[in-house]
């Protein structure tokens, strides 16, 4: 009889501890998806003097910093792969997507850091994910200086002469149907052209 009770104490203190170890690592895990990096980044570096040679201005080196309505966090899909510098992807995880789960109006700011005279704005994505169509806008103090739609495409890259001076941001506003197959959107990189 008494070898049996310490088996029983033994059985006992092991179920308690799986129990508390399975409702820790749960609680880790819900403290882990509540606490995602912010949509907005910090400045990485500086602006390039107004009036220089014509620059990439939404490159996070020369101080853009990116900001979006969400973006895919389980799958590390961070906004700062949209001003990396890298136009096409090495693999799926680097790219900015929105959060199919909760974001019915997607969009992607990339603020300059200064206010510039654009030119260009040029998207990079995957056109067999983003088959939406979208609005690039150009932005001062967060008011629209020029906007263009954008339909989406078969090319990797699609360039939109966007003539904007004074601005300050670049917006990406996206319509789509977060439930429908085609309703991915994957961006790869944007560039703002401009001195």
């Amino acid at each position: 009889m008494n070898g049996a009770r310490p088996a029983r104490v033994h059985r006992l203190v092991a179920t308690g501890a799986a129990a508390a170890y399975a409702a820790l690592s749960a609680l880790g895990l819900v403290l882990f998806l509540s606490s995602r990096a912010p949509s907005l980044t910090p400045a990485l570096g500086s602006a390039p003097p107004p009036g220089g040679e014509r620059t990439n201005l939404a490159f996070f080196r020369r101080g853009a910093r990116v900001e979006t309505s969400s973006y895919a966090y389980l799958y590390i899909h961070h906004p700062l792969f949209a001003i990396d510098g890298i136009t096409g992807a090495p693999n799926d995880k680097e790219e900015w997507v929105p959060d199919r789960r909760t974001d019915r109006r997607p969009w992607l700011a990339v603020h300059l850091g200064r206010p510039a005279d654009i030119d260009e704005v040029v998207v990079w994505h995957e056109p067999r994910y983003t088959k939406r169509s979208y609005s690039v806008s150009c932005l001062e103090k967060g008011a629209v200086l020029n906007r263009t739609m954008a339909a989406a495409g078969a090319d990797v890259r699609v360039a939109y002469p966007l003539v904007c001076a004074g601005a300050d941001s670049v917006r990406l506003d996206f319509t789509w149907d977060p439930y429908d197959a085609d309703g991915h959107i994957r961006l790869t990189e944007i560039e703002v052209w401009g001195r």
